[in-house]
Formats: structure tokens, sequence, C-alpha cells
């Protein structure tokens, strides 16, 4: 039975690790190893991971450094570093894992492998459920809670604006974790950065069963954001919390450039003129960048993100780091 490194960054989640750890334990799919570092909580957390990990001596590591506080992306970093196995899965602190996750994962990962070569960066994620702090249905379905549509992670341009991969649902091989090390500065979210990756130059696939109880607790730190509904008080909410967050959309050009930097030479050829397209969109007026993007596929999900996206002209470009 092929090993599974789980990857598991915690920050001050006392109240639900416990419960994420013992999900994983019941897993259908028993020969995981899981890595575990802290990012400085002030809680009990450190505590419970010791618990555990002399509970499962040899199935647990513990990444104890002097480095500090790095944040979602280096900390992850950090353990992907000194993973080793096959497979790799992302996991929150605060979730239950259903049964077969770790199993179902797998599974379609191989299957991705054997079409396009298991030399080939491949990257699968699902479906969850989200739920509150006690396990109460929210919605079944957090794509649809999300207005997200699984399919846009195979389109290279729509990636490039927006990331639809649920990162705690995410398993990928060691492919795709050798090309994604290391982590540029500029990355916020670990799995947008390997979800690009594995569209710009590996392959990419989806559950469409849940295999994640995603729990929402008021401190997530992403969370499931329901999309706007037809309702224009909320709608013109949604956009005047787009339109203030000018650093948030600097990234993503920041991450394109690093992404251009990584895998430029090795992409399809077919893929570089979309890359440069949306490396240029700062620089252009509204007018040719309605007309660049729409070109090139260059637009994030939903009418509202892609008018912001699109309408909001930035007074940087993305070589102003």
């Amino acid at each position: 039975m092929v090993c599974i490194d789980i990857v598991l960054a915690t920050y001050d989640g006392e109240r639900f690790l416990g419960a994420q750890l013992d999900s994983i334990i019941a897993q259908t799919h028993s020969n995981w190893h899981l890595i575990v570092r802290d990012d400085g909580s002030n809680d009990g957390s450190t505590a419970i991971i010791e618990r555990y990990r002399q509970l499962l001596p040899n199935r647990l590591t513990v990444l104890d450094d002097d480095v500090g506080t790095l944040g979602h992306a280096q900390n992850f970093a950090r353990m992907l570093d000194v993973s080793t196995a096959p497979y790799v899965a992302f996991c929150d602190q605060d979730d239950i894992w259903l049964p077969h996750k770790l199993q179902q994962s797998l599974d379609e990962l191989r299957r991705l492998e054997r079409r396009s070569g298991p030399g080939t960066p491949s990257l699968v994620f699902s479906d969850s459920v989200v739920v509150d702090a006690d396990l109460r249905t929210i919605d079944d379905s957090y794509w649809a809670h999300s207005g997200l549509h699984p399919a846009d992670a195979l389109e290279f341009g729509r990636m490039l604006c927006d990331n639809v991969v649920a990162g705690h649902t995410t398993m990928i091989n060691a492919a795709l974790r050798e090309v994604a090390l290391p982590i540029p500065p500029c990355v916020v979210l670990v799995d947008w950065w390997v979800a690009v990756l594995a569209s710009a130059i590996g392959a990419s696939s989806f559950i469409t069963a849940p295999t994640v109880n995603y729990r929402q607790h008021g401190n997530n730190a992403i969370g499931a954001r329901r999309v706007p509904g037809p309702n224009w008080d909320t709608g013109l909410k949604f956009v005047r919390r787009l339109r203030a967050g000018p650093v948030a959309r600097k990234r993503r050009y920041d991450q394109a450039e690093a992404l251009s930097a990584r895998v430029a030479s090795t992409m399809n050829p077919d893929l570089l003129p979309p890359l440069e397209a949306f490396l240029e969109l700062p620089r252009l007026g509204v007018i040719a960048r309605v007309k660049q993007a729409r070109h090139h596929g260059l637009l994030p999900r939903g009418f509202v993100r892609s008018c912001v996206f699109i309408c909001s002209a930035p007074a940087w470009t993305p070589s102003d780091r």
C-alpha cells in the first residue's frame, strides 16, 4: 500500500484539532505519515499535537524549528520540504475528513497519472460539505455554495485569475511537489500555487463527491464565502470588498511572474500567449483590457468578479515589487 504524506499546518486550533486528527486516524487508507508544523499557537494546540505524537510515534513528525511564525504559505512550504512520499495531501486543522477521503483522492490521482504519465506534475481535489462549528450542514456542496465550477481548474487562463481548487481537499504527486518548491515569497495560498502549476505544465482532475466536512466557525483562515445572489445590496457590498483589496489583486500578477520565471521554458507553447497577455493587463486601459482578457480567457468566475478585475485600474505593474 502506497504511503501518503499529510501536511497539517496548525495555529490556535485547539478547539477542533483533535477531531480532525481522529478523522485522519479513521481513514480507510491506512498507510499515511502526518507532518505537522505549528506556526506559533498561543493556545493548547502544541499539547494536543504532542499527545497524538506519543500515540503515533512512527507516523507523526512534528517540525520543531526556530524559524518562528511563517504564515500560511511558508508554513506549508517547510513541511513540503521534508516530505518524501510519492503523494502529499494538504490538511486544514479544523475540518473532518470523511473515511474514504485519502483512498478516493489516491485512486483519482493514479488514474490521472496513468493518462498523463507518472512523471507529470498532477493534482486532484474534490467537493466538500460546508458545515458549522457543530458539524450541522450548511450546504451539501462547497462548490455550489461558493459559485465554483471545478472544470475551471483545467483552464489555464482562468486559473491565473482565480483559484477554484479547494486546498483543504487537495492531493498532489511528488512531481508537482518538486516543481512547486521553493514556494515564492509572493505566494499567499499554496493550493493556488500548486494548482496553477498543474494547469501550466501538468494535469488536474476533480472528484465530484465530497470528501471533507469543511467546518465554518468564524475564525477560518479562508472560509467558504457564499457567492452573491441577485440582491443588489449584497452585490454592491461584494464589489466594495473586492475593490478594497488592491494588494490581493497585485498578488495575482506577482504569482504569475513567479510562474513565468519557474516554468515558462517547459510550458506548452500554446499557454505562453495567455500568460504574457495576463502580465500585460495592468499596463492597459480598460477597453484594451476587456478585449485582451476576453480573447485569452483571462477572467475570474462570476460577472461581478470579472467586472471588478477588469475595471479596477491598478496604479502599478507586475514588476513593481
